[in-house]
């Protein structure tokens, strides 16, 4: 069951952003595959992505602004995860 979902079209421009700067969760989203964020992790996410919705470029940084109100979803309960699906 989906709660919510980013289709923002520069969602993959966020990525490819992050992987440019190496960023330890974001910078290791799997294109070709699922990977999935746990409540444990967003610790380390949402870090990652404050400072991209304020240092990417424009479509990427509303992604990220995006991504961030989906995080809250996560947290707000056990069982809950930031997933991005792959090709």
């Amino acid at each position: 069951m989906n709660l919510a979902r980013c289709i923002h079209p520069d969602l993959n421009r966020l990525v490819e952003f992050a992987q440019s700067l190496k960023l330890p969760m974001l910078g290791n989203v799997d294109p070709y595959d699922d990977t999935r964020f746990n409540r444990m992790q967003m610790s380390l996410v949402v870090p990652e992505l404050r400072m991209l919705a304020d240092s990417a470029p424009e479509g990427a940084a509303d992604a990220a602004q995006e991504l961030l109100a989906l995080t809250e979803l996560v947290d707000a309960k056990p069982h809950r995860y930031l997933v991005f699906i792959g090709d």
